[in-house]
């Protein structure tokens, strides 16, 4: 008979460990169905509750589904249970990439300390002599934890013949063990005391072609040039891939119009004037087709007032409009480069 009171263990427990129970008794399908009518932030409580109950024995288990009037009466309804089975669960439920992604969150301790956080503090040259003493391979595994911004400046930094190396090894890296992570860490935060106040540490992916093309996208055209150019010998195949993930202000003429449109709202007519003056005529007309007749003979007449202008400026007003498509894109209000090609090869029935 199923006691009517919880023990301690089971009325200390909170709503999400009770409805993971809960979940976990119906079996992967039957939860799966539920899942799919939640939101991820709601997937992701219940998931992470799920790897919390497990370890409860079954007597108390019992006890708790006496909360839901008996209709459970298998002698043992939660089938494992732990992270084994919010991973069945997950894979059922969201995609592959999301479920990993969410898994990754639940595997790490809500208090571990961002790799590489304590870095983030130190000046580059300071970094820089540092690094300079490691492989190609700790350097990659470095950068590709900083901030993109940190990581381009101190990539700037390295001697010309090491940033090719570094470039490769960033954009071709695996996944890295939490552990390696923190005893690479610990091994250049004694050499290297931060010298000024800390950001606050924020979870940011590691590695791989997006996050190397970012750090490169922030280093400025003449290392990113010297760089892809140096790798074009030696591995032709991450350069075409890593081009595939970098932005510049040409590559907007390939947007959609709808794209193009959220731009310009965004931006004032005088920083586009600045910057179609360096830009080629397809770019131009691109604009254009996306403004109105007022605005569009704003611009022109704009573009007539601007006059002789240092390169230095055009370049300063493209990279504005390229890092403002960056953040769009990254709030999901815009589509570039190959995301918008995806979009629109999408099968249509």
């Amino acid at each position: 008979m199923i006691a009517t009171q919880a023990p301690s263990a089971i009325s200390a427990l909170g709503k999400s460990e009770k409805a993971a129970m809960l979940l976990m008794s119906m079996g992967a399908e039957a939860a799966a169905q539920i899942f799919r009518n939640l939101n991820e932030h709601e997937i992701g409580e219940l998931t992470a509750a799920m790897t919390r109950v497990s370890a409860i024995p079954h007597s108390e288990r019992q006890a708790m589904l006496a909360e839901f009037l008996g209709l459970l009466k298998d002698d043992d309804p939660f089938h494992g249970g732990g992270l084994p089975y919010a991973r069945t669960l997950l894979g059922k439920t969201l995609s592959e990439d999301k479920a990993a992604a969410l898994l990754r969150r639940l595997e790490t301790p809500a208090s571990a300390e961002t790799p590489f956080a304590s870095l983030w503090a130190v000046e580059t040259p300071a970094l820089v002599r540092v690094l300079l003493q490691e492989l190609p391979q700790t350097i990659a595994l470095v950068l590709a934890h900083l901030p993109p911004k940190q990581a381009a400046t101190v990539l700037s930094a390295l001697p010309k013949d090491l940033q090719p190396q570094v470039v490769e090894r960033c954009a071709l890296m695996k996944e890295v063990s939490p552990l390696t992570l923190k005893r690479v860490e610990a091994a250049l935060r004694r050499r290297c005391p931060p010298d000024k106040p800390r950001d606050k540490p924020q979870t940011l992916p590691a590695g791989g072609f997006k996050v190397t093309a970012e750090i490169l996208n922030l280093s400025g055209g003449e290392v990113e040039k010297r760089i892809f150019n140096d790798l074009k010998h030696q591995n032709p195949s991450t350069v075409d891939e890593l081009q595939k993930y970098m932005l510049t202000f040409d590559d907007l003429g390939k947007a959609t119009d709808a794209t193009m449109q959220m731009l310009l709202r965004e931006l004032d007519l005088p920083t586009m004037a600045l910057a179609l003056k360096g830009g080629s005529e397809i770019m131009k007309e691109f604009v254009c087709r996306n403004l109105s007749e007022r605005a569009k003979e704003r611009l022109k007449e704009e573009l007539e007032m601007l006059g002789s202008k240092k390169r230095s400026e055009i370049k300063a007003a493209q990279e504005q409009i390229v890092a403002l498509a960056r953040r769009l894109r990254e709030e999901g209000k815009i589509t570039l480069g190959q995301e918008s090609a995806n979009e629109d090869d999408e099968l249509v029935e």
